[in-house]
């Protein structure tokens, strides 16, 4: 939420922090040969930086922000060879936009024609074709050179047919489209002149229900179609006897809120089953296995879980993790350990203010920023009762040092000047 980049390696060692100075961060994405890391923060910026000198391409950045404007970058990609980058989103219908970037020559290549918000762009596995499509319900298919292919464009914009998400097969040859209501495949037509979408074919739950497609992805064998939906993801397997042929397998009823998304985990031994994982509006990332037992592992769970949606995590100097834990609790965890923090019944406030007090159930701590020194953090709650509440803790001692209540309502950014000897507050009120 600050615009700080944390590079780690394997091992959760730091290698290398910097701040982007674009704000809140919307995505991260690196290139496959792991030596760029593409930045897209949450007002359409894009920043392309060396993982090993941190530096910035410049002239890029500002080419884009040229282009975007205030436009939202919704989607980002990047071309199996990483010489390209594709990004998609916009503003409202007056903006909707798509772009291809080399990044060899910096050119930005316009993929015209959508009317509305472009929400989903990927490349196709072989790197040669693009597929864009936007809550007008249209896709488009493009060249790896912005080429114009094909497009599949409803005449009457149907609410229902809002496409969320895109997926191309491991073989590219077949076109996943996950929308607003229900998903369908695309088998393309590779032999032609040029490459044209085939005819739908819609993937339709066996009770009829409506699946919102809000995540859409293949196994790497292609054999297995994942979709996320509301609460639930759901499975479908190629028909060993009509090979053109999915069908629903079955329904994990995983998560309490949205799937917001999901990604197959490279299957480093073949021997392995093939694993997934799927991240959900009830704070839970899950690991699942793709076999016929569909066991599952969760990497959090608590059961404050629709609290924490706004929840953070920081990095102290000295390398102790900072976490949002429960409702009024902070996790410091080290190598060896972890112990909580928890908000005392009375927090010390300003020379001459009575001492804070929240209600029976306390607020989530978040926005966390470390100071650049010393054991100390600043942290941010909110309650409709007390406002917004600045807290700055001694993580060494595990107390509250002070807190202050310098806005009325929600505090979107806390940060230490370089000295440490003062904080900066920004919010809504």
């Amino acid at each position: 939420s600050t615009g700080q980049i944390y590079l780690r390696d394997a091992a959760g060692q730091a290698v290398r922090d910097w701040p982007t100075g674009i704000g809140e961060i919307y995505n991260l994405t690196f290139t496959p040969d792991g030596e760029r890391l593409i930045v897209v923060g949450q007002a359409g910026q894009l920043e392309v930086y060396s993982i090993e000198s941190d530096r910035q391409n410049l002239a890029l950045s500002q080419q884009v922000a040229n282009l975007v404007g205030d436009s939202r970058i919704y989607s980002v990609a990047v071309s199996p060879d990483g010489s390209q980058i594709l990004i998609a989103g916009g503003f409202f219908e007056a903006n909707a936009n798509a772009y291809l970037i080399d990044l060899s020559t910096n050119q930005v290549t316009p993929l015209p024609g959508h009317n509305n918000l472009v929400m989903a762009a990927v490349f196709s596995p072989d790197g040669e074709l693009i597929a864009t499509g936007d809550l007008d319900a249209t896709v488009k298919l493009w060249s790896n050179t912005g080429e114009l292919l094909d497009t599949d464009a409803k005449e009457r914009p149907n609410s229902a047919k809002r496409v969320l998400s895109l997926a191309f097969r491991s073989d590219s040859q077949v076109l996943a489209i996950g929308r607003a209501s229900g998903a369908e495949l695309r088998w393309l037509t590779r032999d032609a002149n040029p490459t044209r979408l085939g005819d739908p074919l819609p993937l339709n739950h066996p009770e009829n229900r409506t699946v919102r497609s809000l995540g859409i992805t293949f196994s790497a064998d292609g054999e297995t179609l994942l979709i996320a939906s509301d609460r639930t993801v759901h499975l479908w397997r190629v028909n060993p006897n009509q090979p053109r042929r999915y069908d629903f397998d079955k329904e994990l009823p995983q998560h309490r809120g949205a799937v917001n998304a999901i990604a197959m985990l490279p299957q480093l031994d073949p021997q392995q089953p093939e694993q997934f994982v799927s991240v959900g509006d009830d704070g839970l990332l899950k690991l699942w296995y793709v076999d016929e037992v569909y066991s599952e592992r969760e990497t959090r769970r608590s059961p404050y879980s629709q609290q924490l949606l706004d929840a953070d995590v920081a990095i102290m100097p000295d390398g102790q993790l900072v976490a949002t834990a429960r409702p009024g609790q902070l996790e410091v965890s080290t190598a060896t350990g972890s112990r909580q923090i928890s908000l005392p019944d009375q927090i010390p406030s300003s020379p001459g203010e009575p001492p804070i007090q929240f209600g029976e159930v306390p607020p989530t701590l978040t926005r966390l920023m470390p100071h650049p020194t010393r054991p100390l953090i600043a942290a941010v709650s909110f309650e409709e009762r007390q406002g917004a509440t600045v807290h700055l803790i001694d993580i060494e001692a595990g107390e509250h040092v002070v807190a202050w209540q310098p806005h009325d309502r929600r505090v979107s950014q806390v940060i230490f000047t370089p000295d440490g000897e003062q904080v900066i507050t920004a919010g809504y009120g």
